[in-house]
Protein backbone atom coordinates (compact mmCIF):
# COMPACT_ATOMS: atom_id res chain seq x y z
CA UNK A 1 0.00 0.00 0.00
CA UNK A 2 1.32 3.48 -0.89
CA UNK A 3 2.68 4.84 2.42
CA UNK A 4 1.90 8.50 1.70
CA UNK A 5 -1.72 7.81 0.86
CA UNK A 6 -1.97 5.37 3.78
CA UNK A 7 -0.86 8.11 6.18
CA UNK A 8 -3.31 10.60 4.70
CA UNK A 9 -6.19 8.16 4.96
CA UNK A 10 -5.24 7.25 8.52
CA UNK A 11 -5.19 10.91 9.58
CA UNK A 12 -8.87 11.35 8.71
CA UNK A 13 -10.15 7.87 9.55
CA UNK A 14 -10.88 8.42 13.22
CA UNK A 15 -12.61 11.80 12.96
CA UNK A 16 -14.74 10.80 10.00
CA UNK A 17 -16.20 8.03 12.09
CA UNK A 18 -17.60 10.50 14.60
CA UNK A 19 -21.36 11.10 14.44
CA UNK A 20 -22.37 14.43 12.92
CA UNK A 21 -24.74 15.11 15.80
CA UNK A 22 -21.73 15.79 18.03
CA UNK A 23 -21.03 19.07 16.22
CA UNK A 24 -20.95 22.06 18.61
CA UNK A 25 -22.79 24.35 16.21
CA UNK A 26 -25.65 23.60 13.87
CA UNK A 27 -24.20 25.71 11.06
CA UNK A 28 -21.37 23.23 10.42
CA UNK A 29 -24.05 20.81 9.28
CA UNK A 30 -24.66 22.92 6.18
CA UNK A 31 -24.75 20.53 3.23
CA UNK A 32 -22.12 21.45 0.65
CA UNK A 33 -22.62 18.64 -1.85
CA UNK A 34 -24.06 15.18 -2.39
CA UNK A 35 -22.90 12.09 -4.26
CA UNK A 36 -25.70 9.86 -5.49
CA UNK A 37 -27.89 11.37 -2.78
CA UNK A 38 -25.34 10.93 0.03
CA UNK A 39 -24.71 14.36 1.66
CA UNK A 40 -21.36 15.94 2.53
CA UNK A 41 -21.55 18.60 5.25
CA UNK A 42 -19.28 21.48 6.17
CA UNK A 43 -18.38 19.54 9.31
CA UNK A 44 -17.11 16.63 7.18
CA UNK A 45 -14.79 19.07 5.44
CA UNK A 46 -13.59 20.92 8.56
CA UNK A 47 -12.59 17.64 10.19
CA UNK A 48 -9.99 17.27 7.44
CA UNK A 49 -8.87 20.90 7.10
CA UNK A 50 -8.34 21.82 10.76
CA UNK A 51 -4.55 21.53 10.91
CA UNK A 52 -3.96 23.31 7.62
CA UNK A 53 -6.37 26.11 8.54
CA UNK A 54 -4.26 26.77 11.64
CA UNK A 55 -1.22 27.38 9.42
CA UNK A 56 -3.15 29.73 7.15
CA UNK A 57 -3.58 32.11 10.10
CA UNK A 58 0.17 32.73 10.07
CA UNK A 59 0.28 33.41 6.35
CA UNK A 60 -2.81 35.53 5.67
CA UNK A 61 -5.27 37.89 7.32
CA UNK A 62 -8.64 39.51 6.59
CA UNK A 63 -10.24 38.86 3.21
CA UNK A 64 -7.16 37.02 1.94
CA UNK A 65 -7.37 34.57 4.85
CA UNK A 66 -11.04 33.95 4.08
CA UNK A 67 -10.26 33.30 0.41
CA UNK A 68 -7.42 30.89 1.16
CA UNK A 69 -9.55 29.03 3.71
CA UNK A 70 -12.32 28.76 1.14
CA UNK A 71 -9.88 27.33 -1.44
CA UNK A 72 -8.61 24.77 1.05
CA UNK A 73 -12.11 23.65 1.99
CA UNK A 74 -13.14 23.45 -1.67
CA UNK A 75 -10.15 21.20 -2.44
CA UNK A 76 -10.92 18.91 0.48
CA UNK A 77 -14.58 18.78 -0.53
CA UNK A 78 -13.51 17.57 -3.98
CA UNK A 79 -11.26 14.97 -2.33
CA UNK A 80 -14.19 13.66 -0.29
CA UNK A 81 -16.40 13.54 -3.39
CA UNK A 82 -13.68 11.61 -5.23
CA UNK A 83 -13.35 9.07 -2.42
CA UNK A 84 -17.09 8.45 -2.43
CA UNK A 85 -17.07 7.97 -6.20
CA UNK A 86 -14.13 5.57 -6.04
CA UNK A 87 -15.74 3.51 -3.29
CA UNK A 88 -18.95 3.32 -5.29
CA UNK A 89 -16.85 2.05 -8.21
CA UNK A 90 -15.37 -0.60 -5.91
CA UNK A 91 -18.83 -1.64 -4.75
CA UNK A 92 -19.95 -2.14 -8.35
CA UNK A 93 -17.28 -4.84 -8.74
CA UNK A 94 -15.92 -5.68 -5.27
CA UNK A 95 -12.78 -7.71 -4.64
CA UNK A 96 -11.35 -9.32 -1.54
CA UNK A 97 -9.48 -6.95 0.74
CA UNK A 98 -6.69 -8.67 2.73
CA UNK A 99 -7.86 -8.58 6.39
CA UNK A 100 -4.33 -7.71 7.51
CA UNK A 101 -4.58 -4.33 5.72
CA UNK A 102 -7.55 -3.43 7.87
CA UNK A 103 -5.96 -4.79 11.04
CA UNK A 104 -2.79 -2.79 10.37
CA UNK A 105 -4.86 0.38 10.05
CA UNK A 106 -6.71 -0.39 13.28
CA UNK A 107 -3.39 -0.95 15.08
CA UNK A 108 -2.12 2.37 13.72
CA UNK A 109 -5.28 4.09 14.96
CA UNK A 110 -4.84 2.58 18.40
CA UNK A 111 -1.23 3.77 18.47
CA UNK A 112 -1.95 7.32 17.28
CA UNK A 113 -5.20 8.09 19.05
CA UNK A 114 -5.58 5.74 22.00
CA UNK A 115 -2.28 4.88 23.66
CA UNK A 116 -1.45 1.79 21.64
CA UNK A 117 -3.95 -0.90 22.62
CA UNK A 118 -7.20 -2.11 21.05
CA UNK A 119 -8.92 -1.90 24.44
CA UNK A 120 -8.00 1.75 24.78
CA UNK A 121 -9.14 2.36 21.19
CA UNK A 122 -12.48 0.76 22.01
CA UNK A 123 -12.89 3.03 25.06
CA UNK A 124 -11.85 6.08 23.05
CA UNK A 125 -14.33 5.23 20.30
CA UNK A 126 -17.20 4.81 22.77
CA UNK A 127 -16.31 8.10 24.44
CA UNK A 128 -16.50 9.84 21.05
CA UNK A 129 -19.88 8.30 20.25
CA UNK A 130 -18.72 5.63 17.78
CA UNK A 131 -17.43 2.04 17.99
CA UNK A 132 -14.54 -0.12 16.86
CA UNK A 133 -16.97 -1.93 14.55
CA UNK A 134 -17.72 1.37 12.79
CA UNK A 135 -14.03 2.23 12.73
CA UNK A 136 -13.31 -1.11 11.06
CA UNK A 137 -15.92 -0.41 8.43
CA UNK A 138 -14.34 3.00 7.82
CA UNK A 139 -10.93 1.32 7.59
CA UNK A 140 -12.28 -1.09 4.99
CA UNK A 141 -13.58 1.83 2.93
CA UNK A 142 -10.26 3.66 3.13
CA UNK A 143 -8.29 0.56 2.12
CA UNK A 144 -10.68 -0.15 -0.76
CA UNK A 145 -10.25 3.42 -2.04
CA UNK A 146 -6.47 3.15 -1.77
CA UNK A 147 -6.41 -0.14 -3.65
CA UNK A 148 -8.72 1.17 -6.36
CA UNK A 149 -6.52 4.25 -6.83
CA UNK A 150 -3.42 2.10 -7.00
CA UNK A 151 -5.00 -0.14 -9.61
CA UNK A 152 -6.54 2.62 -11.72
CA UNK A 153 -4.00 5.45 -11.42
CA UNK A 154 -0.59 4.28 -10.20
CA UNK A 155 0.25 1.32 -12.43
CA UNK A 156 2.22 1.43 -15.67
CA UNK A 157 3.88 4.80 -14.97
CA UNK A 158 7.55 4.71 -15.98
CA UNK A 159 9.95 7.62 -15.48
CA UNK A 160 13.47 7.06 -16.86
CA UNK A 161 16.80 8.54 -15.66
CA UNK A 162 16.85 10.56 -18.89
CA UNK A 163 13.49 12.08 -17.98
CA UNK A 164 14.70 13.15 -14.55
CA UNK A 165 17.99 14.65 -15.78
CA UNK A 166 16.34 16.63 -18.55
CA UNK A 167 13.82 18.02 -16.08
CA UNK A 168 16.65 19.06 -13.72
CA UNK A 169 18.50 20.88 -16.51
CA UNK A 170 15.35 22.77 -17.48
CA UNK A 171 14.25 23.65 -13.93
CA UNK A 172 17.42 24.12 -11.87
CA UNK A 173 15.95 27.13 -10.09
CA UNK A 174 13.30 24.91 -8.55
CA UNK A 175 15.78 22.76 -6.69
CA UNK A 176 16.70 24.87 -3.76
CA UNK A 177 15.21 24.60 -0.31
CA UNK A 178 13.78 27.99 0.72
CA UNK A 179 14.62 29.68 3.97
CA UNK A 180 12.12 28.46 6.57
CA UNK A 181 11.15 29.37 10.10
CA UNK A 182 9.48 27.32 12.80
CA UNK A 183 7.16 29.56 14.79
CA UNK A 184 5.23 29.39 18.04
CA UNK A 185 2.45 31.93 18.56
CA UNK A 186 0.45 33.63 21.30
CA UNK A 187 -2.55 35.60 20.06
CA UNK A 188 -4.77 37.95 22.08
CA UNK A 189 -7.93 39.21 20.42
CA UNK A 190 -8.93 42.86 20.62
CA UNK A 191 -11.72 43.24 23.16
CA UNK A 192 -12.85 46.73 24.14
CA UNK A 193 -14.64 45.45 27.24
CA UNK A 194 -11.47 43.78 28.53
CA UNK A 195 -9.08 46.47 27.34
CA UNK A 196 -7.41 47.01 30.71
CA UNK A 197 -6.98 43.32 31.52
CA UNK A 198 -5.55 42.66 28.04
CA UNK A 199 -3.02 45.47 28.53
CA UNK A 200 -1.94 43.82 31.77
CA UNK A 201 -1.70 40.41 30.09
CA UNK A 202 0.42 41.90 27.31
CA UNK A 203 2.72 43.50 29.89
CA UNK A 204 3.08 40.20 31.76
CA UNK A 205 3.76 38.15 28.62
CA UNK A 206 6.30 40.72 27.42
CA UNK A 207 8.14 40.46 30.72
CA UNK A 208 7.90 36.67 31.08
CA UNK A 209 9.09 35.88 27.52
CA UNK A 210 12.19 38.09 27.52
CA UNK A 211 14.42 35.04 28.03
CA UNK A 212 12.94 33.25 25.01
CA UNK A 213 12.57 30.10 27.08
CA UNK A 214 10.52 27.54 25.11
CA UNK A 215 8.74 26.00 28.11
CA UNK A 216 7.68 29.39 29.45
CA UNK A 217 6.41 30.56 26.07
CA UNK A 218 4.45 27.36 25.43
CA UNK A 219 2.93 27.47 28.90
CA UNK A 220 1.81 31.05 28.34
CA UNK A 221 0.33 30.06 24.98
CA UNK A 222 -1.74 27.34 26.62
CA UNK A 223 -2.82 29.79 29.33
CA UNK A 224 -3.58 32.91 27.28
CA UNK A 225 -3.55 32.35 23.52
CA UNK A 226 -6.74 32.55 21.47
CA UNK A 227 -4.86 31.55 18.33
CA UNK A 228 -4.32 28.25 16.48
CA UNK A 229 -2.85 25.23 18.28
CA UNK A 230 -2.84 27.04 21.61
CA UNK A 231 -3.21 23.71 23.40
CA UNK A 232 0.09 22.63 21.79
CA UNK A 233 2.01 25.72 22.83
CA UNK A 234 0.98 27.71 19.78
CA UNK A 235 3.18 25.73 17.41
CA UNK A 236 2.64 26.51 13.71
CA UNK A 237 5.36 24.21 12.38
CA UNK A 238 7.70 25.08 9.51
CA UNK A 239 6.71 27.95 7.20
CA UNK A 240 8.57 29.41 4.19
CA UNK A 241 10.05 32.69 5.38
CA UNK A 242 8.97 34.56 2.25
CA UNK A 243 5.34 33.54 2.80
CA UNK A 244 4.97 35.10 6.25
CA UNK A 245 2.46 37.93 6.47
CA UNK A 246 4.25 41.29 6.38
CA UNK A 247 3.78 42.13 10.08
CA UNK A 248 5.33 38.84 11.17
CA UNK A 249 8.19 39.06 8.67
CA UNK A 250 9.08 42.53 9.91
CA UNK A 251 8.96 41.47 13.57
CA UNK A 252 11.21 38.43 12.98
CA UNK A 253 13.65 40.06 10.53
CA UNK A 254 17.19 39.21 11.57
CA UNK A 255 16.00 37.26 14.63
CA UNK A 256 17.89 34.23 15.95
CA UNK A 257 16.27 30.99 17.19
CA UNK A 258 14.93 31.48 20.69
CA UNK A 259 13.95 35.10 20.04
CA UNK A 260 10.47 36.27 21.03
CA UNK A 261 9.01 39.13 18.98
CA UNK A 262 6.10 41.09 20.29
CA UNK A 263 3.73 42.51 21.03
CA UNK A 264 2.97 42.67 17.29
CA UNK A 265 -0.17 44.78 16.88
CA UNK A 266 -2.54 43.99 14.01
CA UNK A 267 -6.14 44.79 13.08
CA UNK A 268 -7.42 41.66 14.77
CA UNK A 269 -5.34 41.78 17.94
CA UNK A 270 -1.87 41.31 19.38
CA UNK A 271 0.64 38.56 18.62
CA UNK A 272 3.76 37.27 20.32
CA UNK A 273 5.97 35.15 18.06
CA UNK A 274 8.75 32.83 19.19
CA UNK A 275 11.28 31.78 16.56
CA UNK A 276 11.91 28.15 17.52
CA UNK A 277 14.22 27.15 14.62
CA UNK A 278 15.46 28.55 11.34
CA UNK A 279 16.69 26.98 8.10
CA UNK A 280 18.69 28.86 5.49
CA UNK A 281 18.18 28.53 1.72
CA UNK A 282 20.17 25.71 0.12
CA UNK A 283 20.86 24.86 -3.53
CA UNK A 284 20.89 21.14 -4.23
CA UNK A 285 22.91 19.10 -6.81
CA UNK A 286 21.22 16.68 -9.23
CA UNK A 287 22.30 13.66 -7.18
CA UNK A 288 20.49 15.09 -4.19
CA UNK A 289 17.21 15.72 -6.01
CA UNK A 290 17.02 12.91 -8.60
CA UNK A 291 14.65 10.84 -6.47
CA UNK A 292 12.54 13.92 -5.76
CA UNK A 293 12.31 14.74 -9.48
CA UNK A 294 11.30 11.19 -10.30
CA UNK A 295 8.60 11.32 -7.63
CA UNK A 296 7.39 14.67 -8.97
CA UNK A 297 7.16 13.42 -12.55
CA UNK A 298 5.41 10.25 -11.44
CA UNK A 299 2.98 12.32 -9.41
CA UNK A 300 2.26 14.53 -12.42
CA UNK A 301 1.45 11.48 -14.53
CA UNK A 302 -0.71 10.05 -11.75
CA UNK A 303 -2.65 13.29 -11.47
CA UNK A 304 -3.44 13.21 -15.18
CA UNK A 305 -4.71 9.63 -14.96
CA UNK A 306 -6.51 10.33 -11.66
CA UNK A 307 -8.29 13.38 -13.07
CA UNK A 308 -9.50 11.39 -16.06
CA UNK A 309 -10.62 8.55 -13.77
CA UNK A 310 -12.65 10.88 -11.51
CA UNK A 311 -14.17 12.72 -14.47
CA UNK A 312 -15.29 9.37 -15.87
CA UNK A 313 -16.82 8.38 -12.52
CA UNK A 314 -18.59 11.73 -12.24
CA UNK A 315 -20.12 11.28 -15.67
CA UNK A 316 -21.79 8.10 -14.41
CA UNK A 317 -22.91 9.49 -11.04
CA UNK A 318 -25.17 12.24 -9.69
CA UNK A 319 -23.00 14.88 -8.02
CA UNK A 320 -24.70 18.05 -6.81
CA UNK A 321 -23.27 21.17 -5.20
CA UNK A 322 -25.26 23.43 -2.82
CA UNK A 323 -23.13 26.57 -2.64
Amino acid sequence: MNKIIYAALLSVLFVTALPAAKAPELKVQSILASVNGEPISLLDVIFETGREEAKLCALYSGQELWEETRKLRKKVLEDIIARKLIYADYQSNPFTIPPQYIEDMMDALASEFAGGTRDSLDKKAKKMGTSTKELKEKAKIKVAVEMMMSDQCFKNILITPKDTYEYFQQHKEEFSTPAQVEIEMIFLKDNEEKKDSIKETIREITEDTKSGDAKIFRSLAVLHSEGPNAENGGSLGWIDETKLRSEFAAALKGASPGTVAGPVKTEEGVYFLRLAEKKTEENLPFEGVEAKIKERLEQKEREIVYKKYIEDLKSKAVVRYYF
